[in-house]
Parts: C-alpha cells; structure tokens; sequence
C-alpha cells in the first residue's frame, strides 16, 4: 500500500511537470491583444517620420503606431511603449525581444528579409543628395573623388558604392550627426531618403536637395520571423488604414 502512494504521488509530481513543460507560450500577437499593450521601436533622428520636440515624440511614424495599436487591440486608447533606436539597432531589438515591431523608415530589401518579416508598405519614398545651396554637385556622378555621408546601416550606403564607387563615404550613426557634417564641410553631400532631407532643411535656404531619385524605398512594419500571424494583422490594418484614406491624412500633416 505504501508504495502504490508512493508511486501515485511520483505520478503526480511528472503528470503536472510535464503539463506545466507543455503550457503553450504565447506568441507577440496573443500577448498584445492580453496586455492591450504593444511596444514600438521608431526613431527619432527622422523628421518628419519620428522626432522629439521638447520630450515628446511626434512624426508620421508615431502617429502610425498609434492607429495600429487601435486596429490590433481593438481599444480607443491602447497603450503604446516606445523605445527608440538608430538604424543599427533596429533588428537586434526586435529579434532580441525588446520591442514587438518596428516602424522607423526601414525599408524592404532582400537582406533585412532574411532576417525579419515585413507588413505590406505604408509609404513610398525616393533617395536623393542634399549638397549646400552653392555647390557644383549636379548628379551623383559628381561625387567621384569627393565625400559623401551617409548613415551607417542605411540602404544609402549600398546606393553610394553602387553610383558612385570613387567616393570617399563618411558614416554617421544619425541623420542629425550626417547634417552637421555636411554643414561643417567634411561630407560634399548627404545622401538619404528625400523625407527625410526634407525634414532636415526645414525650409533653410542655405542647402538644396538635388531633383533626381535613385532607389524607391518601401517603408514598412518590421516584425520577428516566428510572428507571421501578427505580420498578417498588420497587412490588414495597413491596407484597411490605407482604403480609408488615414494614411493620406498622415501625409498631408507630415509632408508639408
């Protein structure tokens, strides 16, 4: 009799052990629509994309964030974390956990691919070369012999080397760093997408951007491999934001 209890109770100890091992873990999508909470890597060097401006954060990618938050937890007020990266971090911080998603102007390419799963995109933007108002610099060709800046781990590098392979190429970690190179005369031009030129001058007469476009540049919502069910919610919420003209209206705010 003893040891049919003692056996019962050892049962006992493994049946729950082994129920406790197999207790599914909850993917991002399951636990942000638990928490009705969502935590979004953006950045703050992108104006208008993502800004700060007297502690808060503002920009077209904030907004954003917003507006997807109240598509996914279907709350008028969900809470949204952000956390703010430099381009080089953005993928380590999402594969590592320390956000569910990134909207910080990251654009689809076969690299970043392999590496993490994109939404559909949610805006269209254009390299291009910001050079100071005098300046002979006409075209990308120009730059052969000269330096560039750009910023480190940005689709602008691959652009550079690819049209201009005799430039010398400056790096920066921000796009405010790459500016003030640029106004310091250690960088001939600045290359990046051209929102973001744009939200750089401010309406300054002292630089120009030049017209021509090199790359087009999807943006779009980073999410992990494993999260394909929340990459589908996301390529709804998109698409429903862009049929219902929300993604214009972000525009005109932003693009102005």
């Amino acid at each position: 009799m003893k040891r049919l209890v003692l056996f019962l109770c050892i049962f006992s100890v493994f049946l729950f052990s082994g129920c406790a091992k197999q207790e599914k873990k909850l993917s991002t999508l399951e636990k942000i629509k638990k928490e009705g909470k969502i935590t979004v890597g953006v950045k703050v060097d992108s104006k208008p994309f993502g800004y700060e401006q007297n502690g808060e954060l503002k920009g077209f990618d904030i907004d954003l964030a917003h507006l997807i938050a109240k598509k996914i937890t279907k709350k008028l007020e969900p809470e949204v974390e952000f956390v703010k990266l430099a381009s080089n971090d953005r993928i380590f911080a999402l594969n590592s956990g320390e956000v569910d998603m990134v909207i910080a102007t990251m654009s689809i390419t076969p690299q970043r691919n392999v590496l993490v799963n994109f939404s559909r995109p949610y805006y269209v933007a254009g390299q291009a070369l910001m050079v100071k108002r005098k300046s002979k610099i006409k075209d990308i060709s120009d730059l052969n012999g000269k330096t560039t800046g750009i910023v480190l781990s940005s689709t602008g590098e691959s652009t550079i080397i690819r049209l201009a392979p005799d430039t010398k190429i400056k790096g920066a970690k921000t796009y405010t760093e790459a500016f003030s190179l640029l106004k310091t005369g250690e960088i001939d031009a600045l290359l990046a997408d051209d929102t973001i030129l744009y939200g750089l001058i401010n309406g300054s007469k002292r630089y120009k951007i030049l017209p021509r476009r090199y790359t087009q540049e999807y943006y779009a919502i980073a999410v992990r491999k494993e999260d394909k069910d929340l990459q589908h919610v996301l390529d709804r919420a998109v698409r429903l934001l862009g049929d219902s003209g929300e993604l214009n209206l972000l525009k005109k705010k932003w693009m102005k």
